[in-house]
C-alpha cells in the first residue's frame, strides 16, 4: 500500500468531514469574545473552534471578517490581512489601529506613536481614550511597554474602565521590574476593592519577585482569609520553605502533583545558593513535568546545563546545551555563559565547541565579537580556538575599538 496516497486520501476526507461539521451556534460577538479570552489564556486550539464557529455562521459579519484580518495578520499574510480589512468596511479608529499595528510589527515604532498621536483631537472624548488603550493593549502585546504607558497616562480616572487601564499599566511596569510602581497601583486599587483575591493575588506575587517575603507573605494570608487560592497557597508554602531553607518538603510535594513551575522555582534557589546537586534534581523533575514545546523548558535546560557544568557532569552539560538548537530560535546567551563556566573550569574543549556553533549559526555577529574576544582573553584560551580567532579577524571592522588590543594581541600570538 502506498502510505503517502493513502494519508492524502484520509486528510481530503476529513477535511471535506470538517467543513461540513455544525459547530456550536451561539451569538457572534459572544464567540469573538470567547475567542479573545482562550487566545490571552493560551489555549489556542478553543480559540481557533470559536473564530470558525462564528466564521461558519455569520461569515459576512464585519467584525468577523477584521478578525480574520488579523489572524492573517498573525500569520506574517499582510497582503490577505489588508485585503479583508477592506472587506470589513472598519471604522476610522479600526483602520487607524491596523496601521499602528503593522509599523509595531516591523519595529518602526516612531511612526507608529505618529499615527497614535497625530490620529488624536485636541479634545478627547469616550472612543479617544478606547483608542488610546486599545493601542497601549498593542504596544503591550509585543513588549514595548514604555510607549504602552506612555498612551495610558492619558486616560482619564473617569473612564468607563479605568480599572482595566490600571490592570494593564501593572502588568506593564511589572514587565520592566518596576515594583514600587506595581505596589503603590495595587494597594490603591485594594483600597477601593479590599476584598478582591485576585488583586491580593497579584499583590503577593510582585513582593516575592521584588524580594520583599514578608510583605509577600501578608498579602497571601489576605487572600487565604478571603477565600482558598491553589496560586497563593502555592507561593505562601514556598516562601516559608526558602525562609526555614527546606525545599525538600515543597520538592516532594511539586513531585507528587507533578508541578513543573515548583520544581523550576526550587531549583531556582538551589542554584542561587550554590546547591547544585540538589539543583539538579529540581531542573530533572520540571523537565519531565513541563508540557513538550513550552517556553519554560528553554530556561529549565539550560539551568540544568549550568548546574551540571559546576557538578563536574561536563558531557551531560554539553549535550544539554547543544539540544537547545532543537527548540527553535537563538540560544547566543546559554551558550556564551555555558562556554564561560566551562573555561572556568579548564574545559576548553566544550567551550570552544560551543562558540563555534555560534560562528557555524550566524550568532556571532556584531558587538557580539567583542564579549567572545574579552572572554578567550581572559582565560587565555588561544591555540585551542584557533578557528574563531580567525573569525575574529575577519570581523575587525565591526569589533569596538577598546577591544581591538585584545584582537590585535591574539593575532600576533597565532601569527594570522
Amino acid at each position: 500500500m502506498d502510505r503517502k496516497k493513502d494519508l492524502e486520501a484520509l486528510a481530503t476526507e476529513f477535511e471535506k468531514k470538517w467543513r461540513a461539521t455544525r459547530l456550536p451556534e451561539m451569538d457572534t460577538y459572544d464567540l469573538l469574545d470567547l475567542m479573545d479570552y482562550y487566545s490571552r489564556a493560551g489555549m489556542d486550539f478553543e480559540a481557533e473552534l470559536c473564530r470558525r464557529a462564528a466564521e461558519q455562521h455569520d461569515a459576512d459579519n464585519p467584525e468577523v471578517i477584521l478578525t480574520r484580518a488579523h489572524w492573517a495578520a498573525d500569520d506574517g499574510d499582510w497582503s490577505t490581512a489588508r485585503k479583508e480589512r477592506k472587506k470589513s468596511f472598519p471604522s476610522r479608529y479600526d483602520d487607524l489601529l491596523f496601521d499602528v499595528e503593522y509599523f509595531v510589527r516591523s519595529g518602526n515604532l516612531s511612526r507608529a506613536d505618529r499615527i497614535v498621536l497625530e490620529s488624536l483631537p485636541s479634545a478627547y472624548d469616550l472612543p479617544e481614550y478606547d483608542f488610546l488603550f486599545d493601542c497601549a493593549a498593542l504596544f503591550r502585546d509585543f513588549g514595548y511597554v514604555f510607549y504602552a504607558l506612555k498612551y495610558l497616562a492619558k486616560i482619564p480616572h473617569n473612564y468607563t474602565d479605568f480599572q482595566q487601564v490600571e490592570s494593564l499599566k501593572i502588568e506593564c511596569y511589572g514587565l520592566v521590574c518596576q515594583y514600587a510602581d506595581v505596589r503603590k497601583l495595587l494597594n490603591d486599587l485594594l483600597d477601593a476593592n479590599p476584598f478582591d483575591i485576585d488583586l491580593w493575588t497579584q499583590l503577593a506575587g510582585y513582593c516575592f519577585r521584588a524580594g520583599d517575603a514578608a510583605a509577600a507573605l501578608d498579602a497571601c494570608e489576605y487572600a487565604l482569609a478571603i477565600g482558598p487560592a491553589d496560586e497563593v497557597t502555592r507561593l505562601s508554602q514556598f516562601i516559608r520553605a526558602q525562609q526555614s531553607e527546606n525545599m525538600d518538603t515543597i520538592l516532594s510535594g511539586a513531585v507528587l502533583s507533578q508541578d513543573y513551575l515548583t520544581c523550576e522555582d526550587c531549583g531556582d534557589v538551589l542554584y542561587a545558593d550554590g546547591q547544585y546537586d540538589k539543583a539538579i534534581s529540581c531542573y530533572s523533575y520540571a523537565g519531565l513535568y513541563c508540557p513538550r514545546g513550552h517556553r519554560d523548558r528553554e530556561k529549565i535546560v539550560s539551568r540544568l546545563a549550568l548546574c551540571q557544568i559546576h557538578s563536574k557532569k561536563y558531557e551531560d552539560a554539553y549535550m544539554q546545551v547543544v539540544s537547545l538548537s532543537a527548540l527553535g530560535g537563538e540560544h547566543w546567551g546559554e551558550r556564551l555563559e555555558a562556554a564561560q563556566l566551562f573555561l572556568e573550569e579548564g574545559q576548553a574543549a566544550y567551550a570552544v565547541s560551543l562558540l563555534q556553533l555560534t560562528v557555524d549559526s550566524h550568532e556571532m555577529c556584531g558587538a557580539r565579537c567583542a564579549l567572545v574576544i574579552a572572554l578567550l582573553a581572559h582565560y587565555g584560551c588561544y591555540e585551542p580556538a584557533l578557528q574563531i580567532w580567525k573569525y575574529l579577524k575577519e570581523q575587525a571592522k565591526v569589533v569596538s575599538p577598546s577591544y581591538l588590543s585584545l584582537l590585535d594581541e591574539a593575532v600576533k600570538r597565532l601569527a594570522l
